[in-house]
């Protein structure tokens, strides 16, 4: 083996490095998928520990070639059967094939990983030190990507005011009436989803609220967000949207994903009745966040994002309102609206009863 101890520990410790970087700033492969970033630039990383360690000479070894062919190979073969296959058929799902281009932009880096440490060490130091990388990643991945900021709930939760029954009630017959009387509703299904969007203006004019229709039309077909502003009293132009989306997957009726978003999108426009903010708050009811649109220019969220831009909007925050699940967990969404939104009218403005600047906020 050539390459002294230390050449071998610091190269090791880049390799980890690396591992952490990765996992912190996976997401790049969201914004850039055709390029299969991270598999390219791990490939080069390979290639640079190689001539570091075992000299520039050591690339041209037949083996060497070899193994960077394949991968190279590999990541073009992808990349040029995503640009000839744009979509494939799942199921009941038309899922695109950039899909496969994450895929290898989170294999590559992985597997290349790895055999850098085979490179580097041999026999038992070998087996410690991919053990070192294995939980390396594992420790990155739940610090980085799964764990989540303060306590969870424990033990039985205390029982609902009447105000928050009311709530949980509400909650239900949003979700029961987007899922169960309206079902399905995306592009193939035109009808209902002309319904759902029907169902939620109702809803939040109901609640008092003006409504925004936004069409917008992909490949031929005409869709819709629908928005609510509540103007800000001390810094309007400071945005915070607050967003959820109405259509499905293909062949299911959505009410986890996302009719109880919508659902808990409704009950803060009810919660919100006669409430001012420091800043501009946003309701957004978005089309098209399901496949074929996922991830595309024809996304909902994403054509309002961009004419936002146009508008020169300064959008400071964003919480989406995803997947909350008001089935099984109806009493404890009952609570977060009433609680929750309590809180957060107190960090982001004042009430109506109040002087406007007597309470800024801090959101």
């Amino acid at each position: 083996m050539s390459g002294s101890t230390s050449v071998r520990v610091g190269l090791t410790l880049a390799w980890a490095a690396a591992l952490v970087g990765f996992l912190r700033f996976w997401e790049l492969t969201n914004l850039v998928p055709p390029l299969a970033g991270w598999a390219c630039v791990y490939l080069v990383g390979y290639a640079a520990t190689v001539a570091v360690f075992e000299g520039p000479a050591a690339l041209r070894r037949r083996a060497e070639v070899g193994r960077l062919a394949v991968w190279a190979g590999l990541i073009v073969a992808v990349l040029v059967g995503t640009l000839l296959v744009p979509t494939v058929q799942a199921r009941a799902a038309i899922v695109r094939t950039t899909l496969f281009v994450r895929v290898i932009d989170t294999v590559v880096p992985l597997w290349v990983t790895a055999r850098a440490g085979v490179l580097l060490w041999k026999g038992a130091t070998r087996v410690l030190v991919l053990g070192g990388f294995a939980a390396t990643f594992l420790l990155a991945l739940w610090g980085l990507m799964a764990r989540m900021p303060g306590q969870s709930f424990r033990g039985a939760p205390p029982a609902l005011t009447a105000a928050q029954q009311e709530v949980r009630a509400q909650l239900a017959a949003d979700v029961r009436a987007l899922a169960t009387d309206i079902g399905p509703r995306h592009y193939r299904q035109p009808a209902a989803l002309a319904d759902a969007a029907a169902y939620i203006e109702r809803a939040f004019r109901a609640a008092g609220r003006e409504v925004a229709s936004q069409p917008f039309v992909v490949s031929g077909q005409s869709f819709r967000n629908l928005e609510v502003v509540i103007p800000g009293t001390v810094r309007p132009a400071e945005i915070v949207v607050v967003g959820a989306h109405y259509d499905t997957a293909e062949g299911t009726p959505g009410a986890d994903d996302n009719a109880s978003g919508v659902a808990v999108l409704l009950a803060l426009a009810r919660a919100w009745q006669g409430m001012a903010f420091a800043r501009t708050v946003k309701l957004v009811a978005f089309a098209n966040e399901e496949p074929p649109f996922f991830d595309t220019d024809g996304m909902g969220s994403r054509i309002y994002a961009a004419r936002a831009a146009e508008r020169g909007e300064r959008i400071v925050g964003m919480v989406s309102r995803s997947r909350p699940s008001a089935t099984s967990a109806t009493s404890r969404a009952a609570r977060r609206i009433r609680r929750r939104s309590a809180s957060s009218i107190r960090a982001w403005g004042t009430s109506s009863g109040s002087s406007a600047t007597s309470r800024p906020g801090r959101w």
